[in-house]
């Protein structure tokens, strides 16, 4: 019992020194709502929670969820109420099963901006229907007319997918494999490209297999 105890307090010496030689790396992970933060390292045994703020001087108030929680390894919590494009600033409070507590950060991160327009081909490559998947921000469309057409790799139209006014949102179009004239379209590469009133564009690429 004495030998356990005394190998406990021994390795929760070895993480506190390790903890005061210097603030670990900080990761951010983009997610569909909000963001993952986390510092990189192993702290099993402690106990933490995450704040937040808007300013490295400023007022940090713990993340919902994050207070106190018994870390198995990496330390990290969920933030999805973030706004892109904003900066904030992130502390990591720990607490070591010796009682000891340390502080890393403020870690400063800018939110990524999602792209103003998102195109998923599913099957790409495919030979029979495709659906095609578009995720528009209000950042790409605003209540404006939007086509999706297919192009060959000379440039030349060769069928017109979808036409409509939408704004933003995510819609879904299924193709039928045809072109304009009625063919099946030859196996082959394509360009699939969506663009909106506004001036807003983008092309991927589409194969078609036999």
């Amino acid at each position: 019992m004495l030998r356990s105890r005394l190998a406990l307090i021994a390795l929760a010496t070895v993480l506190a020194v390790r903890l005061a030689a210097a603030d670990p790396a900080f990761r951010v992970t983009p997610l569909e709502t909000g963001v993952r933060v986390e510092i990189e390292g192993s702290y099993s045994g402690a106990l933490y929670s995450v704040s937040r703020a808007t300013d490295p001087l400023g007022d940090f108030q713990r993340l919902p969820g994050s207070g106190d929680v018994l870390c198995v390894g990496a330390c990290y919590a969920y933030d999805s109420a973030v706004l892109p494009g904003n900066t904030y600033w992130y502390r990591f409070d720990l607490r070591t099963a010796d009682g000891m507590s340390v502080s890393f950060g403020p870690y400063s991160t800018t939110i990524p901006t999602p792209p103003p327009i998102a195109i998923k081909v599913t099957p790409n490559p495919g030979s029979g229907p495709v659906r095609i998947d578009l995720q528009l921000t209000r950042a790409a469309v605003s209540s404006s007319e939007t086509e999706l057409a297919l192009f060959d790799l000379t440039g030349r139209r060769v069928a017109t997918l979808d036409r409509q006014t939408m704004g933003s949102g995510v819609r879904s179009v299924t193709w039928n494999g045809r072109l304009d004239d009625g063919r099946v379209a030859p196996a082959g590469l394509y360009l699939l490209r969506f663009s909106s009133g506004d001036g807003h564009a983008m092309t991927v690429r589409l194969a078609r297999i036999r």
